[in-house]
């Protein structure tokens, strides 16, 4: 039977012998690995450089380049010095056994090759190689996750410990207690947001949030969203101006739409001045629905749009009525949207407003992305 695994995984075979070579590739190419072959070491590393097998069987000994030169030499290259190496061997000394671990292999089979203790090996070093490089990735989005909360949210708490020194400040004005409270309020509702923000991006990133695509009309989304939104824009004398038309109907998570909806109506909010437009429109296309949400806003400037979609970039933008950004809901709508099997781009010039475009499925093709998804 073949695993998923197996579909997935790629294996280089390298031994000068064409009937070592031909046992285990029909072998493993029926087990539903992807097999590349060749013959010597000089095969090994342009192959393995070319192709990042997952895993490398490799032949001890061969003409002009041993497998274990090779092993070294493949060691020594940053593109190909993680994939796993077993070494084929006829040899069962225990110095050449211990020679083999030395240079950088992971274990190895002896000659002539059982099947089964070669599949056993093989999954073993995949599942590890799979372990390691999924804590690499959780490591790295720890690492993430604490540089926002020391760069992003420090930011966002100066404000608060300022103004809450002012007010406990006995020479303070009393009369402008209401307008500091009022500013509070604000910082303090810009940090809640920044915190959920993260909190969502981090249990997206680990895989916790369910995925229940269904058919719903983007302008019942849009409505709901720009109801939430009304009192900030109206506070800004911004108008929200929808033109997308009922129904247009698509096939996506309701939840997943509204966040992306959510977070780029609110930028349009955050970074057009008093008495600007946010604008709403969808465009039905033969497979897809084209959502644009465009402002008459500050824009962003080229550098920053560098950074844009960027966990790894910091850069933190102040809106037109002293909101904080630091485009982690850029990041949120675009893993939402690719989630979605959909696409998003940003257009944008400083002083002249942003146009932000992204896709979603129709939903009369519900039955192809279902089989997707």
């Amino acid at each position: 039977m073949q695993s998923r695994e197996q579909h997935q995984a790629s294996i280089l075979l390298v031994d000068d012998n064409p009937a070592n070579i031909s046992f285990l590739f029909e072998y493993l190419d029926k087990l539903g690995f992807k097999v590349l072959v060749g013959e010597d070491g000089y095969d090994a590393l342009r192959l393995a450089k070319e192709y990042l097998p997952d895993i490398i069987l490799l032949d001890v000994l061969m003409p002009e380049m041993n497998g274990l030169e090779t092993c070294l030499r493949l060691k020594e290259q940053k593109e190909t010095e993680d994939i796993p190496i077993i070494f084929m061997t006829a040899l069962s000394g225990v110095d050449d056994i211990v020679r083999g671990f030395e240079v950088g292999g992971v274990d190895y089979i002896t000659k002539p090759f059982q099947q089964k203790a070669v599949l056993a090996r093989i999954h073993a070093h995949l599942t590890l190689r799979r372990q390691r490089m999924l804590l690499a990735e959780l490591n790295s989005m720890k690492d993430t996750f604490f540089s926002i909360i020391a760069h992003d949210m420090r930011h966002a708490l100066v404000p608060l410990i300022g103004l809450s020194n002012l007010l406990s400040d006995e020479q303070f004005d009393r009369e402008n207690v209401p307008e500091v409270a009022k500013k509070i309020d604000g910082y303090v509702q810009q940090a809640h947001h920044l915190l959920e923000n993260l909190l969502y991006w981090a249990d997206i990133r680990f895989g916790k949030i369910n995925f229940q695509p269904k058919v719903i009309d983007l302008h019942d989304i849009s409505l709901e969203v720009r109801n939430l939104l009304r009192g900030h824009a109206r506070q800004k004398q911004i108008s929200l101006d929808d033109n997308i038309e009922t129904p247009t109907l698509v096939y996506v998570d309701q939840n997943m739409t509204s966040t992306i909806f959510r977070n780029l109506i609110s930028n349009g909010i955050k970074f057009t001045p008093q008495g600007g437009k946010v604008a709403i429109s969808a465009q039905i296309l033969e497979d897809t629905v084209v959502v644009t949400i465009s402002d008459t806003g500050v824009g962003i400037s080229e550098t920053n749009q560098q950074k844009l979609f960027r966990i790894d970039q910091k850069f933190l933008t102040v809106g037109t009525g002293g909101e904080i950004g630091s485009g982690l809901g850029l990041i949120i709508c675009r893993d939402l949207v690719e989630k979605q099997q959909g696409t998003i781009m940003l257009q944008s010039q400083a002083g002249e407003g942003t146009i932000c475009t992204f896709t979603l499925p129709k939903a009369e093709n519900q039955k192809k992305h279902h089989e997707i998804f």
